[in-house]
């Protein structure tokens, strides 16, 4: 076990919790000492990439998301390395499976780099990274009502140059403005449905329609 002199015994018993189960509630890592205080060694651990790719069979492999668990609990200011992992973990179903509930819990600080990085994959067509960002946005408008129109700004934004995306990029688009119940969007909403612009494996125009309580028969092209 890599225990680290220079971190907290607090940060130093992450690398001893072990293995997480698939649907099991997260601890309440505040309740193991860990404050602010720790948020610098939390942040390197949850970053480490050698401990992040250490043999599946080690209680150290677990530490990072441990740490970036207790990251979110502590709403740290660490939204930047935290979406950075979502380069670097490509293969970690763990990063994708929580992070939007990380950036969930991070609130509105995290809004402006969740922006950026929303831009950055929107250009290079990172489908993957794109639904995960959005759907923290989504997720952060929805919890704290002050930010509602944030999210609905950058999904309508981006929605408009639905030409440019691919559809599953739209999709996701779609769907986040649905959970925010942005009505105001349905014309543009109505517009990429016409146009065969969104995959309908993320969202389809009846659940549009179900969402903003419209008439079942109602057409996208007649909106």
């Amino acid at each position: 076990m890599t225990v680290n002199a220079a971190r907290s015994a607090s940060v130093n018993q992450l690398l001893s919790l072990g293995e997480v189960k698939t649907g099991e509630a997260w601890r309440d890592y505040k309740a193991l000492g860990l404050a602010p205080a720790d948020i610098p060694d939390l942040i390197a651990l949850a970053t480490d990439l050698v401990l992040n790719d250490a043999d599946t069979e080690t209680a150290e492999v677990w530490a990072p998301l441990h740490a970036w668990r207790a990251l979110a609990q502590l709403r740290a200011a660490a939204a930047e390395p935290l979406i950075a992992l979502l380069y670097q973990l490509s293969e970690d179903d763990w990063i994708y499976s929580d992070f939007p509930l990380i950036m969930e819990q991070l609130g509105p600080p995290a809004l402006p780099a969740l922006t950026t990085a929303i831009a950055t994959h929107i250009r290079d067509q990172d489908s993957i990274e794109i639904m995960l960002l959005v759907n923290a946005v989504a997720r952060i408008s929805k919890k704290f009502p002050e930010t509602r129109h944030q999210g609905i700004a950058l999904c309508t934004r981006y929605l408009e140059n639905a030409t440019l995306q691919d559809s599953s990029t739209n999709g996701t688009l779609v769907e986040s403005l649905l959970e925010l119940r942005a009505k105001k969007a349905l014309p543009l909403i109505a517009a990429a449905f016409a146009h065969d612009l969104v995959d309908e494996m993320f969202v389809s125009w009846e659940t549009v329609l179900e969402t903003f309580q419209l008439p079942a028969d109602l057409n996208p092209e007649d909106v």
